[in-house]
């Protein structure tokens, strides 16, 4: 339950303008009854909101490690795809105040597509989910990510498991994450959130960010999707309205 504090700073719209992960912390409250309850669910995998807040922290202290902060002037792409991993990804940006573009990809012409959306979005880390990569375009990145102006290129591991994963989707993402293991110079986020685990980590340092998150519409300018920028206090606005929405239900 919101404090009263808290529910005034809503009605007034205070809240709105603070970064998202501040955002949510706030709305839904840091008492024990409530850090106990399940935030995200993601296939079989199920999260409290104290292991919520304690992962956001764990890629936050990650992206500070490797300097994708605000201060920096960052920017990180990452291969949209609906699960835990990138949730935590997103958020542990927002901490730190890196702006994210959640890139959309077509199964032709990868390479291509994803060089013209770095370029264009002056994109400064990748962030790719593996089942959505494979060990050749990792390879071409590597290759490239010194000529493409970008930082750092890491991958994460989503597993793939639950009631309706198919057990040959098993397997095949088991040999994929393997080949790319394989790849020279390969960077994973499980080895990074165990190596920099006590990393400080480096806050923004403003409130909000008028390009906090890039989003795509379905139309393309020369090949590349249309990229929407949104505030924080847009996504922070959406939020609202969708809980009032709720609770009027």
């Amino acid at each position: 339950m919101s404090s009263k504090k808290t529910k005034a700073r809503m009605e007034s719209g205070e809240i709105i303008h603070q970064k998202c992960w501040q955002y949510i912390q706030e709305v839904n409250g840091t008492g024990p009854e409530h850090l106990s309850l399940v935030a995200v669910t993601d296939s079989s995998r199920e999260y409290t909101y104290l292991q919520m807040y304690e992962m956001w922290e764990r890629y936050a202290r990650v992206f500070s490690a490797l300097g994708i902060t605000g201060s920096n002037g960052s920017r990180a792409g990452i291969t949209g795809a609906a699960s835990a991993e990138v949730t935590f990804a997103f958020f542990g940006l927002n901490m730190t105040g890196a702006s994210v573009s959640m890139l959309q990809l077509s199964s032709e012409d990868v390479f291509e597509r994803l060089r013209d959306m770095v370029r264009k979005e002056k994109l400064t880390d990748l962030i790719l989910v593996d089942y959505l990569t494979d060990a050749c375009l990792l390879r071409q990145l590597l290759r490239e990510k010194n000529s493409m102006g970008l930082r750092n290129v890491i991958v994460v591991h989503i597993p793939v498991n639950g009631a309706f994963a198919f057990m040959v989707d098993k397997v095949l993402s088991r040999i994929n994450h393997r080949q790319m293991r394989e790849v020279p110079g390969a960077v994973f986020m499980d080895d990074l959130l165990e190596k920099h685990r006590d990393h400080e980590i480096c806050y923004a340092d403003k409130a909000g960010d008028e390009a906090a998150v890039i989003v795509h519409t379905s139309g393309t300018t020369e090949g590349v999707p249309k990229p929407v920028p949104l505030s924080d206090s847009a996504i922070n606005e959406t939020i609202t309205g969708a809980r009032h929405a709720v609770q009027r239900c």
